[in-house]
């Protein structure tokens, strides 16, 4: 009774406490001039979402592990940033956009982030691959070296799609899609700012729709999606395996349209190499997208002779709800797309 209470005290604390000066400290990094004042919102932002996590005391380990991570690289923020105000030597500002990157969990600075992914809940693990990303991610745009930021970008789409296909763990395989997902991102930031918020929603939006689905089927392990998928109606593992797809960027899906205009955005800018780059790593990430949909395309297709649409068990209103997001925002892909097309 007393460890149930605790926890509902803690729950009650974290949503009406902790989670709206968790939003308010990423607000405070990205809309002040001060480097300090930024980095007093990367603080705060850091204690609470370390408050967040902390409901388990299994979670000790990783709050130790992302404590550690975080303070390095806060610390080598108000370093380089301090100097910076006396002398803008180019030392400091590749220090700046390093502790930075390490923030964002971008390779070679990713090896906190699979680690802490696989141990956190599905519902902390959307807010550290999508609002947790926002304070680092507009601080770089600020001061950034052009440069290093495309080899981060070349390193880190080739080297989360190959890490990315030997992972089990679902957390672990968002964590590198995340990083996959923000080298598009930062190419956009470079180039088309613009861009860069419109692809950052989509992703942000199709990342929370899949979480949570995993969320409410209790999955954590790839080989756990073919004893749960085969058991649900033909509807519901196709409007799944739509979401996967679209969050892998398979066209026409939604998840296609950021990566599109990406393209374009590359192509008007004359840099073919760097297309290449990120498309063929693309197509790697497809693989292991594919796997998590895998049995349920073997399922239906062993049985398309006795029924295409066989319906075996009724997903809860619920997961019907998470399988039409997906389905909205389908409806919405043809103006936009034609609009931006115009556009240009």
């Amino acid at each position: 009774m007393n460890k149930f209470y605790y926890k509902f005290n803690l729950s009650w604390f974290n949503t009406t406490v902790i989670f709206p000066i968790l939003i308010f400290s990423t607000l405070l990094s990205i809309s002040v001039e001060s480097w300090f004042l930024a980095w007093l919102g990367l603080e705060i932002n850091l204690i609470c979402f370390i408050s967040l996590i902390s409901d388990f005391p299994s979670n000790t380990e990783t709050n130790i592990k992302y404590f550690i991570v975080q303070s390095f690289s806060s610390s080598l923020f108000l370093f380089s940033s301090t100097i910076l105000l006396v002398n803008k030597l180019n030392f400091f500002v590749m220090l700046l956009n390093f502790s930075l990157l390490i923030k964002l969990g971008m390779v070679p600075f990713h090896f906190w982030y699979p680690l802490i992914m696989g141990k956190l809940k599905w519902s902390h693990c959307m807010i550290l691959s999508t609002w947790q990303k926002i304070s680092p991610l507009i601080l770089i745009s600020y001061f950034n070296i052009f440069e290093l930021i495309i080899f981060i970008i070349i390193l880190s789409s080739l080297a989360s799609s190959i890490m990315g296909m030997n992972q089990t763990s679902l957390k672990k395989l968002m964590a590198f899609s995340s990083i996959s997902h923000f080298s598009w991102i930062l190419t956009n930031m470079l180039l088309n700012e613009t861009n860069m918020y419109f692809y950052t929603m989509i992703y942000f939006s199709l990342t929370i729709s899949v979480m949570n689905s995993f969320l409410n089927m209790n999955l954590s392990m790839i080989n756990q999606t073919s004893s749960f998928l085969v058991n649900k109606s033909f509807t519901f593992n196709l409007l799944f395996s739509m979401m996967i797809l679209s969050l892998g960027g398979m066209p026409p899906l939604m998840g296609f349209m950021p990566k599109l205009t990406t393209i374009m955005v590359l192509i008007n800018h004359n840099y073919k190499l760097l297309i290449i780059i990120l498309c063929l790593s693309s197509l790697l990430n497809l693989f292991f997208y594919m796997r998590i949909i895998y049995s349920m395309i073997i399922f239906f297709h062993s049985n398309s002779k006795i029924s295409p649409y066989l319906n075996v068990i009724s997903p809860s209103p619920s997961m019907n709800l998470m399988s039409i997001i997906p389905i909205m925002l389908l409806n919405f892909i043809l103006i936009p797309l034609i609009s931006y097309i115009h556009l240009y």
